[in-house]
This record gives C-alpha cells, structure tokens and sequence, in this order.
C-alpha cells in the first residue's frame, strides 16, 4: 500500500483548486482594502487641507477682530478724555460762578 502511494505521487505543478480560489479571494481583499486605504488617506487629505485652510481663515479674522477692538479701545480712551475734561471745565466755571455770586453777594452786604 505504501509503494502504490509513493508511486503515484500527486504532481506538484496543478494547483488545487481551492487553494488557488482561497489565494485570489484573498488577493482581491488586500486589493479591496489597499484601495479603501488609499481613498480613506485622500480624504483624509482632503480634510486636513480644508481645515488648515479654516485655521488660516480663522487667524485673519481673529487679527481682524483684535485690531477692530484695539481701534475701539482707543476711541474709548478718547472719550474718556474729552468727558474728563469737560468735567474739569464744568467744575471750574462752577467755581468762578459760585465765587462770583459769593462776591457780589459780599459786595451787597456791604453796600446796604
């Protein structure tokens, strides 16, 4: 029995069938898969472009907005200039009026 095995070895050339179907299924998923990769890394760069391009976007607005408030800031200041010395004239053209009418009050109480 064991010199008609050895006889009649099976020729190593022909594949198996199966092995060869289980071979091409196999090559056809890496395939599959490398193609998903590959569109998954495209979209990937895809996505890092539009955010990188947000990110700029984002930074002119920002430096748009921080010269903007800048800008405000120092109307502000102004403002605050122009009403401070307004105040002060106000206060001393009280002052006088006050000092004023004191003296002519002074001036009457001395006339009588």
């Amino acid at each position: 029995m064991k010199s008609a095995i050895l006889e009649n070895p099976l020729p190593s050339s022909i594949p198996s069938l199966p092995d060869n179907r289980k071979s091409n299924e196999r090559q056809l998923s890496i395939d599959q898969l490398a193609r998903a990769v590959g569109e998954h890394a495209l979209r990937q760069v895809e996505i890092d472009q539009r955010m990188a391009t947000r990110i700029l976007e984002l930074h002119d607005e920002l430096n748009a907005a921080k010269d903007e408030i800048r800008s405000l800031h120092a109307q502000v200041e102004q403002l605050i200039q122009g009403i401070s010395q307004g105040i002060v004239l106000a206060r001393s053209q009280s002052a006088r009026a006050t000092q004023n009418a004191f003296q002519s009050s002074a001036a009457g109480l001395r006339n009588r």
